[in-house]
């Protein structure tokens, strides 16, 4: 609104120049007005000033990549009076902070929360020349969520077949059955009616499950947004070869909290357990640790440190 501010002053400065020239009523009638044009206009736009919001929308969660345009409402009963302000994306991951305007296109965003808040909002009379704060205290959180990448080395996958079964209890779909005779309480869904029909007898399929305890899959939390791109997309890549396996997880997310770990069966398990390390706080370059706090089957991140490599 500075512009505004300018072309008053320099309204104002010509009619009193003129003023001083002409010393007719008219010149000093419209000085007299150019002075208090800014009070007359601040009264009548006082109103609307007062009633103005802001409103903002923006999707709970976004892939990796995806554009997001920064571009909030002003609502208003009234004429909506000018409004000025600045829009703030908080990586809580890395602590980046980053001021833009409204109507920013932002290409992509790195994977993790980011928190949207807007900061020296002014609501201006019509004519842009007399400014008032808004205050918003709401904060909006976008989950930014990532996508699978193949690694640069595969792992070893001979070494994660697993090397029994047992029965799965807990209901889901199963790759592997066994077929037995029907049980009083078994689901109607899962009866082998080919298979009942040529021997007569009722036939359940009982979905298998591997019998081998959960792979830990382990990943260093780091403040650095390139590396965690790249350290959550591995993590779901090799996640998703390990579930066509039917091999259960086990997410174990070294931050400084410590450990946290998530049990992962599939893909809606293992979905909220990356949103919910999207919460835990992140290394920075200084407070790496020096050692491997755990034991790993497969280790992601901190190679460059030297934590996990090897």
């Amino acid at each position: 609104m500075w512009r505004n501010r300018i072309l008053y002053l320099g309204c104002l400065a010509a009619a009193l120049v003129f003023s001083l020239l002409d010393r007719q009523w008219f010149s000093s009638f419209l000085l007299t007005v150019c002075f208090l044009l800014p009070i007359f206009s601040f009264l009548c736009s006082l109103s609307a000033m007062l009633k103005t919001r802001i409103s903002f929308s923006c999707p709970e969660e976004l892939p990796v990549g995806s554009e997001i345009t920064l571009d909030p409402e002003f609502l208003c009963p009234l004429p909506c009076p000018p409004v000025a302000c600045r829009i703030c994306v908080t990586h809580l991951f890395s602590k980046k902070k980053r001021q833009m305007k409204p109507g920013t296109r932002i290409d992509k965003l790195p994977c993790g929360k980011q928190e949207i808040s807007f900061a020296r909002c002014r609501v201006f009379d019509y004519l842009g020349l007399i400014g008032l704060p808004i205050k918003s205290k709401k904060v909006w959180v976008v989950s930014v969520y990532p996508m699978g990448k193949k690694p640069g080395q595969e792992p070893d996958w001979t070494a994660f077949l697993p090397t029994g079964w047992r029965k799965k209890t807990d209901g889901g779909v199963a790759e592997n059955h066994e077929l037995r005779e029907y049980q009083p309480g078994d689901e109607l869904q899962k009866i082998h009616w080919k298979m009942s029909a040529k021997t007569g007898k009722i036939i359940f399929r009982q979905g298998m499950e591997p019998a081998d305890r959960p792979l830990k899959l382990v990943i260093l939390l780091q403040q650095d947004e390139e590396k965690l791109d790249r350290d959550y997309s591995e993590l779901l890549w090799i996640s998703d070869r390990l579930l066509e396996q039917q091999r259960r997880q086990e997410f174990c997310f070294l931050s400084p909290a410590g450990c946290v770990s998530y049990l992962v069966s599939d893909s809606f398990s293992q979905r909220k357990a990356v949103l919910t390390s999207f919460d835990l706080p992140a290394f920075s370059v200084d407070d790496l640790p020096k050692e491997m706090p755990i034991t790993a089957d497969i280790r992601i991140g901190g190679e460059e440190n030297g934590l996990f490599a090897g």
